[in-house]
């Protein structure tokens, strides 16, 4: 009788436990995806996604193979072909977002995670491609929203090809602080920036022909 029971608790938890924790076994032939970003197809290792290989783990072998087709990407400004954005378990706008840069020589791609459940606004490297600046935004309200920007140091030679920047300023719109609706972020050189003000609301009386102004900021090494 005692084996009899304890061999019901065995498969009883062996049961839970598995549909509570889903996991697929990814094919084999399809480690390597195939993404399309301005009209030019770049193939990349699944496991090169910050983030991709463990979310796909957890779905059926059908809603893999979706989800990769689904893939989104961008190019940032004044960047080549070998510096990408990708979005990944996307919604209608948001994405898992992450910032791609293929290692020089060779087929595999370095990256870093950025932020999840995130909509992908713009992006742009600066003039010698040395800082990495992504605007990404969050709905706020109805037709509101907010942004952020996150900014890497690049170096295609390191381990690790970006390393975030901690000190941005100022600081209320960097690394996933989501205080202002901005745009069209631009480098002046190698550490300013600008970006300007989305305004969302009625028109303000004050000055209105001089219309946003626009912030500007810094970015450390």
């Amino acid at each position: 009788m005692l084996k009899h029971v304890l061999l019901l608790t065995f498969v009883f938890f062996f049961i839970m436990s598995y549909h509570s924790f889903p996991a697929f076994a990814l094919d084999k032939d399809s480690t390597q995806i195939q993404v399309k970003a301005e009209g030019v197809i770049h193939n990349i290792n699944v496991a090169d996604i910050p983030g991709f290989k463990e979310y796909l783990a957890e779905l059926s072998p059908k809603l893999q193979e979706l989800e990769k087709k689904n893939l989104r990407a961008w190019v940032p400004e004044n960047s080549n072909q070998d510096t990408l954005i990708i979005g990944y378990a996307c919604g209608i706008k948001s994405c898992n977002l992450s910032a791609l840069q293929k290692k020089s020589g060779t087929g595999k791609w370095g990256g870093v995670l950025l932020e999840k459940r995130a909509t992908y606004q713009e992006s742009v490297m600066s003039p010698k491609k040395k800082k990495l600046a992504i605007v990404t935004s969050q709905q706020v309200g109805h037709r509101k929203t907010k942004n952020t920007i996150y900014s890497l140091k690049v170096d295609p030679k390191a381990t690790k090809i970006f390393t975030k920047i901690k000190t941005v300023s100022p600081k209320e719109i960097g690394n996933g602080k989501y205080t202002h609706p901005f745009h069209n972020l631009r480098f002046h050189d190698e550490k300013n920036f600008s970006v300007t003000p989305i305004v969302q609301g009625p028109p303000s009386t004050e000055e209105p022909e001089l219309g946003p102004q626009p912030i500007h900021g810094v970015m450390g090494d």
